[in-house]
């Protein structure tokens, strides 16, 4: 049944894929590419703040932005790319065939689209921003479990960085690198 199909695949408020869906998707395409050198890159970002808009403007607010942001999510993909909200205010992007340097161009794109954003409701005009991370496999992972926690990690770099803006799996090593070298 396509109704039922639909409702396993898919986050009911955003329509877009949802986590496990996503997970299926990068392991089949690892397994597929398995030996091969063709990259597949995953983009995971969420809402900077997300609490304090849900606590402020309430629960309807915050799936306002929610759907938004799968709005915008879609019409920025490409045919082959996939794209889905992994939970709460947390969303990644597959991105097949997409070397590192593209996946963070991608992902720029994204944040930029995000910020320029105003989102309206009840007469309030309300902006947000998004924090990423980026990893490409095979260079930050050889499974999509350690993609998906190189991709998490380079998030929360980006948090911990200040906020809206894009790190990548590159760059998380650099900083742990630089932290080791320090201690």
């Amino acid at each position: 049944n396509l109704e039922l199909h639909t409702l396993a695949v898919h986050d009911d408020l955003t329509g877009l894929y949802n986590s496990r869906h996503i997970r299926r998707s990068l392991r089949s395409w690892m397994e597929i590419q398995d030996g091969s050198l063709l990259p597949v890159s995953l983009v995971m970002f969420d809402v900077d703040h997300f609490k304090q808009v849900d606590d402020t403007y309430g629960h309807a607010v915050g799936d306002l932005v929610l759907k938004e942001l799968g709005s915008l999510i879609r019409s920025h993909l490409r045919a082959q790319d996939i794209g889905g909200r992994c939970g709460g205010e947390e969303f990644a992007v597959l991105l097949p065939r997409t070397e590192l340097n593209q996946a963070e161009v991608v992902a720029e794109r994204l944040r930029a689209a995000v910020e320029e954003l105003t989102i309206l409701s009840k007469g309030q005009k309300l902006k947000i921003t998004v924090s990423l991370g980026v990893a490409t496999a095979p260079l930050h992972g050889k499974s999509a479990d350690d993609l998906f926690e190189a991709a998490d990690q380079s998030l929360y770099l980006s948090k911990r960085s200040g906020r809206n803006k894009v790190s990548t799996a590159a760059e998380l090593e650099q900083f742990n690198d630089d932290r080791r070298s320090a201690s």
